[in-house]
Protein backbone atom coordinates (compact mmCIF):
# COMPACT_ATOMS: atom_id res chain seq x y z
CA UNK A 1 0.00 0.00 0.00
CA UNK A 2 1.32 3.42 -0.95
CA UNK A 3 0.88 6.56 1.17
CA UNK A 4 0.98 10.03 -0.30
CA UNK A 5 2.89 12.70 1.57
CA UNK A 6 4.49 16.07 0.88
CA UNK A 7 7.82 17.71 1.54
CA UNK A 8 8.83 21.33 1.08
CA UNK A 9 11.63 22.77 -1.01
CA UNK A 10 11.55 26.46 -0.19
CA UNK A 11 8.04 27.69 -1.05
CA UNK A 12 7.29 24.65 -3.22
CA UNK A 13 5.37 21.69 -1.82
CA UNK A 14 6.32 18.42 -3.55
CA UNK A 15 4.01 15.39 -3.46
CA UNK A 16 5.38 11.87 -3.27
CA UNK A 17 4.14 8.36 -2.66
CA UNK A 18 5.94 5.94 -0.36
CA UNK A 19 5.62 2.16 -0.39
CA UNK A 20 6.29 -0.36 2.36
CA UNK A 21 9.83 -0.79 3.64
CA UNK A 22 10.71 -4.09 1.96
CA UNK A 23 14.30 -3.28 0.99
CA UNK A 24 16.60 -0.44 -0.06
CA UNK A 25 15.05 2.82 -1.23
CA UNK A 26 14.42 3.38 -4.92
CA UNK A 27 13.26 6.80 -6.16
CA UNK A 28 11.16 7.05 -9.31
CA UNK A 29 11.07 10.33 -11.26
CA UNK A 30 8.52 10.76 -14.04
CA UNK A 31 8.90 12.65 -17.31
CA UNK A 32 7.30 15.91 -18.45
CA UNK A 33 3.49 16.05 -18.29
CA UNK A 34 3.34 12.96 -16.07
CA UNK A 35 2.74 12.16 -12.37
CA UNK A 36 3.81 9.48 -9.90
CA UNK A 37 0.70 7.37 -10.61
CA UNK A 38 2.05 6.63 -14.10
CA UNK A 39 4.38 4.12 -12.41
CA UNK A 40 1.30 2.17 -11.20
CA UNK A 41 1.93 -0.96 -13.33
CA UNK A 42 5.50 -1.24 -11.99
CA UNK A 43 4.77 -0.63 -8.30
CA UNK A 44 3.69 -4.15 -7.23
CA UNK A 45 6.85 -5.74 -8.66
CA UNK A 46 9.24 -3.04 -7.49
CA UNK A 47 7.77 -2.85 -4.00
CA UNK A 48 8.40 -6.56 -3.43
CA UNK A 49 12.19 -5.85 -3.30
CA UNK A 50 12.49 -2.09 -2.71
CA UNK A 51 11.00 0.66 -0.65
CA UNK A 52 9.60 2.71 -3.52
CA UNK A 53 9.37 6.50 -3.43
CA UNK A 54 7.64 8.06 -6.46
CA UNK A 55 8.01 11.84 -6.60
CA UNK A 56 5.83 14.33 -8.51
CA UNK A 57 7.88 17.15 -10.00
CA UNK A 58 6.87 20.75 -9.21
CA UNK A 59 3.77 21.72 -11.17
CA UNK A 60 2.84 18.06 -11.77
CA UNK A 61 0.30 15.83 -10.02
CA UNK A 62 -0.46 17.19 -6.56
CA UNK A 63 2.79 19.12 -6.19
CA UNK A 64 2.30 22.85 -5.91
CA UNK A 65 2.61 25.14 -8.88
CA UNK A 66 5.70 27.30 -8.90
CA UNK A 67 6.90 30.45 -10.61
CA UNK A 68 10.07 28.75 -11.84
CA UNK A 69 10.23 25.64 -14.03
CA UNK A 70 13.87 25.79 -15.07
CA UNK A 71 15.89 22.55 -15.24
CA UNK A 72 17.98 23.38 -12.12
CA UNK A 73 14.75 23.53 -10.07
CA UNK A 74 13.56 20.19 -11.45
CA UNK A 75 16.91 18.76 -10.32
CA UNK A 76 16.97 20.52 -6.94
CA UNK A 77 13.59 19.20 -5.76
CA UNK A 78 14.33 15.45 -5.99
CA UNK A 79 17.91 16.08 -4.83
CA UNK A 80 16.52 17.63 -1.65
CA UNK A 81 14.24 14.62 -1.27
CA UNK A 82 16.94 11.94 -1.55
CA UNK A 83 19.31 13.64 0.90
CA UNK A 84 17.43 12.03 3.80
CA UNK A 85 17.29 8.54 2.28
CA UNK A 86 19.85 5.85 2.93
CA UNK A 87 21.59 4.81 -0.32
CA UNK A 88 18.70 5.48 -2.73
CA UNK A 89 18.58 4.19 -6.28
CA UNK A 90 17.23 6.79 -8.74
CA UNK A 91 15.43 5.91 -11.98
CA UNK A 92 14.19 8.51 -14.44
CA UNK A 93 11.48 7.64 -16.94
CA UNK A 94 10.19 9.78 -19.77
Amino acid sequence: MFREQQFSVGATSVQFAMGPKTGPAVVLLHGVCRRWQDFGPLLPTLSSRWQVFAVDHRGHGRSSRADCYLVPKFIADPTAFVVGLEQPVVNSAS
